[in-house]
């Protein structure tokens, strides 16, 4: 994956709560991530195993974005795991949508999805 390291024109990146950050993150994903959003915990976001943002690059690689107003712990790394475990339980559920978001069926390589987590504060 290349993601883009230019330096982006944003004065003032105010998020009061987590769901601020989310919708930051899903509204620029493409140019931040260099993904497309397959479903959030947002309202209208169809969402998939309770899982914050659910990306897909380029290539067909899954990410899981995770996002948190403090410190990310040894709780907010449980939370992933278990988010990748229930996505690759349920892989077929992953390949339906993704084929949804992206109008044709598509076998994604059955691999690990990314985990990342998105912090401010």
């Amino acid at each position: 994956m290349r993601v883009n390291s230019e330096p982006l024109n944003w004065d003032h990146l105010p998020f009061a709560n987590e769901r601020e950050l989310q919708r930051f993150i899903v509204k620029n994903a493409g140019t931040l991530l260099g993904l497309d959003v397959v479903s959030s915990t947002l309202p209208g976001g169809r969402p998939l195993h309770e899982v914050d943002i659910l990306g897909i690059d380029e290539a067909g690689r899954l990410y899981i974005v995770e996002c948190k107003h403090d410190a990310i712990d040894a709780g907010a790394i449980k939370q992933l795991l278990e988010y990748q475990d229930k996505l690759l339980t349920n892989w077929t559920s992953i390949e339906e949508r993704v084929a949804e978001q992206r109008g044709r069926a598509l076998r994604l390589t059955r691999a690990p999805p990314v985990l990342a987590r998105c912090r401010w504060g």
